[in-house]
């Protein structure tokens, strides 16, 4: 993940409580559990290999932070 100042993440975080309001755990999970079923619907293969999955994002990140994309 590329490493964020502390005022980018308090910006996002004061953008996505103005764009979906104020969640608990209990709604934050049943909106999680809805965007899985849309990506499942969208891609059935989708978590099966996680790991390869991620695989290019983690490459993209370490090259992002001056890291050999290999690790």
């Amino acid at each position: 993940m590329m490493r964020l100042p502390d005022k980018v993440r308090e910006i996002e975080a004061a953008h996505e409580t103005a764009l979906y309001g104020a969640m608990d755990y209990g709604e934050a999970l049943e909106r999680f559990e809805a965007l899985w079923i849309e990506a499942i619907s969208l891609n059935p293969r989708i978590g099966q290999n996680w790991e390869e999955d991620v695989k290019p994002d983690i490459e993209l990140a370490r090259t992002l932070n001056g890291l050999s994309p290999e690790a």
